[in-house]
């Protein structure tokens, strides 16, 4: 089970996956500031976290004998920016409302839904460079009634 250690910094708009196996309930303080939902399509035992809104939040997390986790979560633009090449991406593509910044497995994909016909060409223009860095470009449409994106 995830430690209650240091906090998790996020950018906005940021996404990532933690290994949920033995977690039995999850939830924030309710603040908006983080999406905490089961990914069940590929992986029933992950949860996504996406960074909504700038601030801080607190994530709890029940194991199945009850125990629980409290884990401060941080969300900044750039002030709590950790340097992985996720982060990195995610402020690299941050002028480009329609993209977020996602793992799978080890890979980083950039997952383009409702683009502008501008913003679909700036993604297609650098897709070489993205592929080059071993990133992959996906355009996915929305979901009907929850708005996130889907393959």
């Amino acid at each position: 089970m995830l430690r209650a250690d240091a906090p998790m910094d996020l950018i906005l708009g940021e996404v990532i996956t933690l290994p949920a196996s033995d977690i039995r309930e999850y939830g924030t303080d309710g603040e908006d500031i983080v999406d905490v939902r089961a990914d069940p399509k590929d992986h029933p035992t992950t949860l996504a976290i996406t960074a909504r809104k700038v601030g801080t939040t607190t994530l709890f997390l029940v194991d199945e004998e009850g125990r629980v986790v409290r884990r401060a979560v941080r969300v900044g633009t750039r002030t709590y920016a950790p340097t992985s090449p996720q982060s990195e991406l995610a402020t690299e593509l941050a002028e480009l409302s329609c993209v977020r910044v996602a793992r799978d497995g080890s890979a980083l994909v950039i997952l383009a839904s409702g683009c502008s016909d501008t913003e679909r060409l700036q993604l297609e223009e650098r897709r070489d460079d993205f592929t080059a860095r071993q990133i992959e470009l996906r355009f996915v449409e929305a979901a009907p009634d929850a708005g996130e994106p889907k393959p």
